[in-house]
């Protein structure tokens, strides 16, 4: 019986609880970059962009209290190595507090072929705790592909959860997501991101963002989705090999999450 009811309980939690997604320069955006994103947090994401990157980056990234409520308190970290055989990328999330949190550990792998094309798989454990219930621990795979058209256009996509993991004999508590992107750079100094998300089981969301190079060290960022409706904006400072973020978002019905990320980038 106990079994059943941490089975049960863990179902509606999965989908009661929101997460907030990894990476300042990503909440800013509104996730709309999720295809071609550089810097470490892109094995939280598509799998392949983490080929596009050309140095060995670590990245820490912290919510405090997401929708203003600090039991939600996400942190990541992440890791990624260039070689000359494939990028390889390393990262770890934890979310949550006593009485219910997630733990997850994620390696990936990517290759680029043919010049302008690139390939991913990412493969995670998760764990989930819910005090007097007990803890279970989840497998997850993700694969994704990226394609650079030119200096300016790059596109891609990916899906989440292909391996349709999920809890007992109920469906999608764990949803697979399919997504769809583009980056467009317009002129040197701007960048434009458009995503497609299609959750199973829901309607597809769009996301749309801009980053703005104002000056050599400081980048503006915005985004906005239709699905939740959700507004976001950030700054990105960097400084010789450090690169500080902060975003804040705002849901319709949630409230603000604000973030904090620092990168590490060396050759």
């Amino acid at each position: 019986m106990k079994k059943i009811s941490f089975v049960l309980l863990l179902s509606i939690v999965v989908n009661c609880f929101a997460q907030t997604g990894a990476g300042a320069r990503r909440t800013a955006l509104n996730s709309s970059d999720v295809i071609s994103c550089r810097d470490p947090f892109a094995i939280f994401y598509n799998p392949a962009s983490a080929a596009l990157s050309s140095s060995r980056q670590i990245g820490f990234f912290y919510s405090p209290s997401p929708f203003e409520l600090k039991e939600l308190a996400t942190f990541y970290a992440a890791y990624i190595q260039p070689t000359s055989i494939a990028t390889f990328s390393a990262g770890l999330m934890k979310y949550g507090f006593e009485l219910y949190n997630v733990k997850t550990i994620q390696t990936g792998i990517a290759f680029s072929f043919y010049e302008h094309f690139s390939a991913g798989i990412n493969f995670s454990m998760q764990n989930l705790a819910i005090a007097n219930y007990g803890s279970r621990n989840f497998f997850f795979a993700d694969v994704g592909l990226t394609a650079q058209i030119n200096d300016r256009v790059i596109t891609g996509v990916f899906v989440k959860n292909i391996t349709g993991t999920s809890i007992g004999n109920f469906d999608n508590q764990f949803p697979t997501v399919f997504c769809a992107g583009v980056f467009y750079k317009i002129i040197d100094a701007i960048d434009l991101y458009a995503s497609l998300y299609k959750e199973i089981g829901y309607k597809p969301a769009l996301q749309y963002g801009v980053e703005y190079n104002l000056a050599e060290f400081l980048n503006l960022r915005a985004g906005i989705s239709d699905f939740p409706e959700t507004y976001s904006g950030g700054i990105g400072i960097t400084f010789k090999s450090f690169e500080l973020g902060y975003s804040v978002n705002s849901h319709f019905e949630l409230g603000l999450s604000h973030q904090f990320d620092i990168i590490l980038r060396t050759d």
